[in-house]
C-alpha cells in the first residue's frame, strides 16, 4: 500500500516515477537541483549525516544548486 501510495503521489509531479529503496523504522534526506538531479539518504537519528549524504549524492549527479527537498521519519529511528 506504502508503494502504491507513493507513485500515485509522485505521478501528480512526474511521470518517470519508481521506487528506488523502501524502508521501515529509518528517516530519509531527500535533496534536489534545479536540474533534475537529486539524491537520497537513509539513516537513524543523525539527521546531519543524512543531510550530508543526500546533498553529495546530489552533486554527484550533476547538481549544481542541491538544496533539502525533504526529511522525514517512518515509525521510530533505532539510531543506527
Amino acid at each position: 500500500g506504502a508503494q502504491a501510495g507513493a507513485l500515485a503521489e509522485c505521478a501528480k509531479y512526474a511521470q518517470d516515477c519508481k521506487i528506488y529503496a523502501t524502508f521501515e523504522n529509518k528517516c530519509v534526506a531527500l535533496a534536489g537541483a534545479s536540474n533534475g538531479a537529486y539524491g537520497w539518504a537513509i539513516g537513524g537519528s543523525d539527521g546531519s549525516a543524512r543531510q550530508a549524504g543526500a546533498m553529495r549524492q546530489c552533486q554527484q549527479q550533476g547538481g549544481t544548486d542541491c538544496r533539502m527537498v525533504a526529511q522525514f521519519c517512518s515509525g521510530v529511528s533505532d539510531g543506527s
